[in-house]
C-alpha cells in the first residue's frame, strides 16, 4: 500500500497534502462502489495519520456500504469521539449516531 510506505512526518505540509489526497482517493473508490479497495486505502490513512478525522467517516461509510457493519460501527464511534473532542459534535452527520447504535 503506497500510503503505508510513504514517509509521513506529521508536520510537513507536503506530507499532509499526500495524506489528504489518499483520503480523497479512498472516498472516490467508495463512491465508485469499490468498497474493498476504499477500505484498504482509508485504513492505511487512519493507520498512518490518526489525526485525519474525516478519514474515519469515509472508512466507516465504505465499511458500512461493503457490509462490514461491525467495523463501520467502530470507526463511526471513533469519528464521533474525535469530532466531539474537537468541539465539532454539531457537524457530525445524523447517519453516524444511527449507525453507532
Amino acid at each position: 500500500m503506497a500510503v503505508g510506505s510513504y514517509p509521513v512526518q506529521g508536520d510537513d505540509p507536503a506530507d499532509m497534502k499526500i495524506v489528504g489526497e489518499f483520503n480523497d482517493y479512498g472516498f472516490f473508490l467508495s463512491e465508485a462502489g469499490r468498497f474493498k479497495d476504499a477500505v484498504e486505502v482509508l485504513g492505511a490513512v487512519t493507520d498512518t495519520e490518526a489525526d485525519r478525522v474525516p478519514a474515519y467517516l469515509n472508512l466507516a461509510d465504505a465499511q458500512y456500504a461493503g457490509g462490514d457493519k461491525a467495523g463501520a460501527k467502530t470507526n463511526y464511534a471513533e469519528y464521533q469521539k474525535r469530532m466531539a473532542a474537537a468541539g465539532k459534535a454539531d457537524k457530525v452527520p445524523p447517519r453516524v449516531a444511527e449507525r453507532v447504535r
